[in-house]
């Protein structure tokens, strides 16, 4: 043997005899701790197992977190939920794939399987901004009074509904806050089709003020907003169309009918910026006295500046909708506890009106800079707010505005 490690060759023999023999061991090792998957005609698989909180799961019976199975091979799943839990059902990658807490799957490829559980009872807590609006709201028909210490119990995938007999006078409802989401707009009742996790349920009221008798909304802005447009009561009607600066209000809505043009000059008599054609009066804001929300509505009741249509615009929640069969907008405040209605009132040009139902046209009280034949508004569509100018003899509809006191 001494000869042997002497000779180079001999040792070299020797090395790899051994290097062989180690490399087998570790392969046969590795061969019983798991299964090489790399191949494409794989036959044996991992299969784990999981739970979400409120239960336990076993395989086969036995607490194992995994197992390698030959493909075909039986096994089964079982989950345990704990007290006060139920079982929901098992998961892989997110999808259902059993709603039996006992389930058998045919195993045919890696997976892990995740027993979901839930609480049996559902506690719903009711809340609300003002207290004092309301003592009637009931949870499938039984009277419950907001911001109590205890919640209302159903069992887990109960339908809810929501109802409210009674808004107290001096206030009126604006709507539910539900889990963050604003749900049921102006409407008392609403449904939760199933009901899964523990809730919060906000009833949102604001109180009812009027200006020369027409109610108005605090939003948080510069200025308080209308709650209806100029012509009607409620906030989903369209309300009437007005040419800018004029009190007209029927067709046709075209330049030879408004008030503030001359035919035989073929020029402005009032709001026009000098020019070759010749001398103006430059005003570029309504007066008073031509400001359609003043002159109906009395008091300190306008039209809204640009600005102010920016403001309402960038700092307010706008979520398309339907009122009463009416498309619009529902434009919340900051504070989610106010909003009005703008309906998608589309305008008049002519003798027609043109997107009703899909736009909404509201007059702001200037002119576009430099120009006498184009005045400010704002509009929208169901995918954008925007700001622009119009032939001002066009009819528009028009939300008034009041300035705040201190």
């Amino acid at each position: 043997m001494k000869d042997i490690l002497k000779r180079p060759f001999g040792l070299f023999i020797i090395i790899t005899f051994f290097g062989l023999l180690g490399y087998s061991c570790s392969e046969e090792e590795n061969d019983l701790l798991a299964p090489d998957n790399s191949n494409p005609e794989q036959s044996i698989f991992n299969l784990s197992v999981d739970a979400t909180e409120g239960g336990s799961v076993k395989i086969n019976g036995e607490d194992k977190k995994e197992v390698y199975l030959n493909k075909g091979e039986k096994v089964v799943l079982s989950a345990t939920p704990d007290e006060n839990y139920i079982f929901i059902n098992w998961t892989v990658d997110g999808v259902e794939v059993s709603d039996a807490s006992e389930y058998s799957p045919q195993v045919s490829k890696d997976a892990k399987y995740v027993a979901n559980f839930a609480k049996s009872k559902i506690n719903i807590w009711l809340k609300t901004n003002i207290l004092e609006a309301t003592t009637q709201i009931t949870i499938n028909k039984v009277v419950v009074k907001p911001m109590q210490d205890t919640p209302f119990q159903v069992n887990y995938n109960d339908e809810v509904s929501i109802a409210q007999r009674r808004v107290n006078s001096g206030y009126g409802f604006v709507f539910y806050i539900i889990d963050g989401d604003i749900v049921s707009i102006n409407t008392l009742n609403y449904k939760i089709e199933k009901i899964t996790k523990d809730t919060e349920i906000y009833a949102i009221y604001r109180e009812t003020k009027k200006e020369q008798n027409h109610e108005y909304v605090d939003m948080g802005l510069s200025v308080k907003w209308a709650t209806s447009n100029i012509g009607v009561e409620k906030q989903e009607n369209n309300g009437n169309y007005y040419a800018w600066g004029a009190v007209q209000n029927k067709p046709p809505y075209d330049k030879e009918s408004y008030k503030w043009w001359n035919s035989e000059t073929e020029s402005y008599t009032k709001y026009f910026v000098s020019s070759e054609l010749g001398e103006g009066d430059n005003k570029m804001v309504l007066d008073s006295e031509d400001d359609i929300a003043s002159l109906l509505w009395k008091g300190a009741w306008r039209i809204p500046t640009k600005e102010e249509w920016d403001k309402l615009k960038t700092e307010c929640e706008w979520i398309w909708t339907e009122m009463s069969g009416v498309k619009g907008y529902v434009v919340i405040n900051k504070s989610r506890d106010n909003y009005i209605f703008l309906p998608a009132t589309g305008y008049y040009f002519e003798n027609s009106t043109h997107l009703i139902g899909q736009a909404g046209y509201y007059w702001a009280n200037s002119l576009k800079s430099g120009s006498s034949e184009d005045a400010s508004y704002f509009y929208f569509y169901s995918d954008r707010l925007l700001s622009g100018y119009h032939e001002r003899y066009a009819g528009h509809t028009v939300r008034a505005v009041i300035d705040k006191t201190e």
